[in-house]
């Protein structure tokens, strides 16, 4: 989203702030503030939210190698002591 999309936002919802306190002045960048803070956590939870599933995916692919990895480390094992016992 471009620089200007983002200050149009953050100017409609601190006036959106402005209209609800019934139009009283002096509060101005209060206003702004609030606005810009919540305009910029929910684009950067939307970023967070389409990049998550890609995250999740790469832990998971790892977690089946690592999982794999023990397992053959314990056939391994096992087939070690079976020839020791014999």
């Amino acid at each position: 989203m471009k620089k200007e999309e983002i200050e149009r936002k953050i100017a409609e919802r601190a006036y959106f702030y402005f209209a609800e306190r019934g139009y009283v002045h002096g509060h101005d960048f209060e206003d702004w503030i609030r606005a810009e803070k919540e305009i910029l956590e929910e684009l950067n939870s939307t970023k967070r939210k389409k990049s998550g599933s890609t995250t999740r995916k790469r832990t998971t692919s790892s977690r089946k190698r690592t999982t794999k990895a023990k397992s053959t480390k314990t056939q391994n094992t096992s087939r070690r002591t079976r020839t020791k016992s014999k």
